[in-house]
This record gives C-alpha cells, structure tokens and sequence, in this order.
C-alpha cells in the first residue's frame, strides 16, 4: 500500500 511506499522513501532519505 502507500504506506508501505513512504516507508521505505523515507528509509532511502535516511540512508542518503
């Protein structure tokens, strides 16, 4: 779902 997508957006935001 979208959340799922946002999660792991933020996550790759984190890491970079």
């Amino acid at each position: 779902g979208i959340s799922e997508s946002t999660r792991k957006f933020k996550l790759l935001k984190l890491l970079k």
